[in-house]
């Protein structure tokens, strides 16, 4: 008589070699990291899934991951930090995504789970914070994983990221948890949890979307003096698949800052970049003479009205698209339509729908403005022995290739430095 089989033990892995082919599934291809004890583990189960960029500060790791996703085609980038200042030193690359709804995925490392902060103790771990808490109010989702999660929560919680509103999410991983073993099979068949869903039914969709789009188109195509202004929640991919399009209705089209590399500026229908800091005098000054302005993917915040909002665009109607109730009912500049929906799936039918005849020479109009109010005004001089900014970066402009980058220090606006010029 034979004895019965003993059950084979299920096949165990480090939690964070899963966590790693999680992440490849959605996408993600690069990690920039600095290294530390605190995220030793992620570390190790990282490297031999994903291009491991270090980098000297933390910051720097998420302002990189931050613009590799904006600019890459292929592939998506995530930050690495450690627990305490490593984590505290990424804070204002998380709080920029935040404002400019940009997606961000940092992971952290944390101290291990027995050892966090307990009652109104200050510290208790090595280098511990309590980042998830830090980060909560500029965050999507910020949630520290004192116990391994399964597929369907993290991946939840990464998407996230990306939609419905797009933003940072952080997620710290105590030290115990990225180096304990764990059952694939079991955490790969586990159910989503209620407290990681994140879907939003106030954002239009489909058929709604479209329906939209064209209202949105008929109010342009009857303007005399129409603007379609593009905002940073366009994707770059989008509007150059557009661009065609845009530029056969004839409508003009304008960029905010973050979007200045959606429409090049030799397009025939760009009509310049306004904004109240750094924007192009006679951008604004179009945008007072329009009748009907659309702006999809614009924040239309204080720096792009500027703080007298009341004047903003006095003599148009303003219809806004942007993935916000919130920001779409915040009462300033003054709306005359709002669509909650995320830009990219409104715009292209949009652009399709646009049947625009120029009656009153807008075009025309707008060329000659642009001839005659130059970007580089003369009032803008430097002293004698000083090199003039706006100068420099002009002619700057006119040596860049199409695939260079250029990477701009502080806010990247020319009036924040000064360079003495060599004796």
């Amino acid at each position: 008589m034979s004895l019965p089989e003993k059950p084979v033990p299920p096949s165990l892995i480090k939690y964070s070699e899963l966590l790693a082919t999680w992440l490849k599934e959605l996408g993600y291809t690069h990690c920039f990291f600095v290294a530390g004890g605190g995220c030793m583990h992620l570390i190790d189960g990282f490297r031999h899934h994903f291009k491991m960029a270090a980098v000297v500060h933390e910051m720097s790791a998420g302002v990189a991951a931050e613009h590799f996703n904006e600019c890459s085609t292929d592939g998506k980038a995530f930050a690495l930090v450690t627990s305490g200042p490593g984590f505290t030193n990424i804070v204002t690359a998380v709080a920029g995504c935040y404002t400019e709804r940009r997606p961000l995925l940092v992971i952290a490392g944390q101290v291990k789970s027995t050892d966090l902060i307990t009652g109104r103790l200050r510290q208790r771990g090595m280098q511990e914070i309590d980042g998830s808490a830090i980060t909560a109010p500029i965050t999507v989702h910020s949630r520290c994983l004192r116990k391994p999660l399964c597929r369907a929560d993290l991946r939840a919680i990464a998407e996230a990221a990306y939609h419905p509103h797009p933003g940072p999410v952080v997620i710290e991983v105590c030290l115990d948890v990225q180096g304990c073993q764990v059952d694939p099979v079991e955490l790969n068949a586990a159910p989503q949890s209620p407290d990681t869903h994140f879907e939003d039914s106030s954002l239009l969709g489909g058929e709604d979307a479209r329906t939209q789009a064209r209202w949105l188109a008929g109010h342009l195509s009857g303007a005399k003096r129409p603007l379609l202004l593009l905002g940073g929640q366009v994707s770059r991919e989008v509007a150059w698949r557009l661009l065609p399009i845009l530029e056969q209705a004839g409508v003009p089209v304008m960029t905010t800052t973050s979007a200045m590399d959606r429409v090049p500026c030799d397009s025939p229908v760009w009509a310049g970049r306004p904004n109240s800091w750094g924007g192009q005098r006679c951008a604004n000054l179009l945008v007072g003479q329009a009748d009907v302005i659309v702006g999809v993917g614009v924040q239309w915040d204080l720096q792009q009205t500027g703080f007298n909002w009341q004047e903003y665009a006095p003599c148009a109607k303003l219809y806004q698209v942007y993935p916000s109730v919130e920001e779409l009912g915040k009462g300033h500049p003054v709306l005359a339509g709002a669509v909650a929906a995320v830009p990219d799936e409104i715009l292209p039918s949009l652009a399709q729908a646009l049947d625009w005849t120029d009656r009153e020479d807008w075009r025309g109009y707008i060329r000659r403005a642009q001839a005659l109010v130059p970007t580089l005004e003369p009032a803008n001089v430097a002293r004698e022995g000083y090199h003039s900014n706006y100068a420099f970066l002009q002619k700057l402009t006119r040596a860049l290739r199409a695939e260079d980058v250029i990477a701009m220090t502080s806010s990247g606006n020319c009036f924040t430095g000064r360079s003495k010029s060599p004796s």
